[in-house]
């Protein structure tokens, strides 16, 4: 569609909709969203009953998010929009769409003005808890409060803000980036923060880059960064941050690229990973065995030259509940599209040995 090859605009509406897996396919249309990106989506996120769905929404010239029962159609409205649902989907938390609008278009939600702008750090906005049940909002951590840590000169004259929230496997602790543009630079800076998912404890974790990351256990996080602090740095690879104590050390290097969007597997043991287009514009899906760092290939996927910038299209792969299949998003047909991977039998014969392999392949072959 012609709306795949521009940034959404504030009179563009996205559909939301269930994918039958089971039945060729076939798309449930469920509602409409005016909040959406190509990078961050509607947010849309199942609640642990597996048939009430999250996602924002644009209402009134201001950002929500709606709650849709799949049963009986259902909705409620809740007063912000969310970054991250905790597991038991008590709470969620929420940050700036607006801001992320202003400073970075295609992570933040078209046709809403953020409230602060020309604001460096305002302290009347940042990190939001929002209770699902009764809708009741509290700050828990401001920006004036987050760029108060450890402070720098650059961090004055530009603005300062939140993304890629993420909150620890026990709803305890919760991680982010703090990024800021320093006034004149040509790209913005950015640190690991942490704190409790109640806005106590907060800190700096890394002081360095950080990009993505992933909860291997309520304490450990696996995180792509380095050891500098300036994004000229050419460094990058993945750490495995002790959150509590601080310790890390490197992971992966060698057998992980620099960068990705990873994440554990539901019960542990396998990372998985994507890389953004090489040389030859391929994009790398692949698993990573926590135990041995053992690499399989899932497949590489070709990115088109106009597939770049705010309307890039990264893989982002993400598991289903049970760790058996991978979701990717992916141009490599021509269009921007979903495909479900089977990883099953690949997960399968790296738990085994090699002789069990081969007898393993016999029986499924029927001999």
């Amino acid at each position: 569609t012609a709306l795949a090859d521009r940034v959404p605009g504030p009179s563009d509406r996205a559909e939301l909709g269930v994918i039958d897996l089971r039945d060729g396919c076939r798309l449930e249309v469920l509602t409409e969203t005016g909040a959406f990106s190509w990078q961050m989506g509607a947010m849309q996120q199942w609640l642990p009953s597996g048939r009430t769905v999250l996602y924002n929404d644009r209402r009134a010239g201001s950002l929500v998010a709606m709650l849709l029962d799949l049963d009986s159609g259902q909705q409620r409205d809740l007063p912000r929009a969310v970054a991250a649902l905790s597991h038991d989907a008590s709470f969620a938390l929420s940050l700036s769409f607006e801001r992320l609008a202003d400073v970075r278009p295609e992570t933040g939600y078209p046709g809403v003005t953020d409230p602060y702008h020309g604001v460096d750090a305002p302290e009347q906005d940042g990190i939001h808890r929002m209770d699902l049940g009764s809708g009741a909002v509290e700050l828990i951590a401001s920006l004036a409060q987050i760029a108060a840590l450890e402070p720098r000169s650059e961090m004055t004259g530009g603005p300062n803000w939140v993304n890629h929230l993420t909150i620890s496997p026990d709803d305890a602790q919760m991680v982010f980036v703090h990024r800021w543009w320093p006034a004149g630079a040509a790209r913005f800076h950015t640190r690991l923060c942490a704190a409790g998912t109640n806005g106590r404890g907060l800190r700096v974790i890394w002081p360095g880059i950080a990009s993505h990351f992933a909860w291997r256990n309520p304490r450990e996080l696996l995180f792509s960064g380095n050891y500098r602090e300036r994004p000229s740095s050419d460094d990058r690879r993945f750490f495995m941050l002790d959150v509590t104590t601080g310790d890390v050390r490197e992971f992966g290097t060698g057998v992980l690229p620099s960068d990705g969007h990873c994440s554990l597997r539901p019960g542990g043991g396998w990372i998985l990973n994507d890389s953004y287009p090489d040389q030859a514009r391929l994009q790398s899906l692949h698993l990573v065995r926590e135990r041995n760092l053992r690499r399989i290939e899932l497949g590489r996927f070709y990115a088109p030259p106009e597939a770049t910038g705010q309307v890039r299209c990264d893989l982002h792969p993400r598991w289903n509940r049970d760790g058996t299949q991978v979701c990717i998003d992916s141009t490599h047909e021509g269009s921007r599209q979903m495909y479900v991977l089977d990883v099953r039998a690949v997960v399968d014969l790296a738990e085994i040995g090699p002789r069990d392999r081969l007898r393993r392949t016999a029986s499924r072959r029927g001999g």
